[in-house]
């Protein structure tokens, strides 16, 4: 959600997270994403664990993937 505008992530004053503990991602490695990931943990103190699952890019996946074209 945050990946989708990087207006979102330069914002003023900064997101921040102090009560995450936790993180579960399941996500495609794309640059806009792992910027994301870097800025959420940049802005939570608190985090002890982070658990990611990587899956299929998700720029690769066709956005009508039903239609013949």
């Amino acid at each position: 959600a945050l990946g989708g505008s990087s207006d979102i992530l330069d914002s003023h004053p900064p997101l921040e997270f102090y009560h995450l503990r936790l993180l579960k991602l399941s996500v495609g490695l794309s640059r806009d994403t792992m910027r994301t990931i870097f800025y959420i943990l940049k802005s939570s103190p608190n985090i002890e664990s982070l658990y990611l699952r990587s899956e299929k890019d998700s720029s690769d996946t066709p956005l009508y993937p039903f239609c013949d074209e």
